[in-house]
């Protein structure tokens, strides 16, 4: 349906073993987080990454983890 909530979670029929799955959803969201049109918006007007997530999560930290 059109509420904003996932419909869907299923395995990807070429998914095997890899543990890959297909999220189907819909909707215009919940209104908080990143905007795709937004972040769209701010990287054709050149931003990075860096700064398209400052914007919508200001004030977190972007890091690599690793694997355990």
């Amino acid at each position: 349906g059109g509420d904003g909530v996932i419909s869907q979670v299923k395995p990807s029929a070429s998914a095997g073993s890899s543990g890959v799955f297909t999220i189907t959803g819909s909707g215009w969201g919940h209104g908080v987080g990143m905007s795709q049109n937004g972040a769209q918006g701010m990287a054709k007007t050149g931003k990075g990454y860096k700064q398209i997530l400052d914007f919508f999560y200001h004030g977190t930290e972007l890091r690599e983890c690793s694997e355990s």
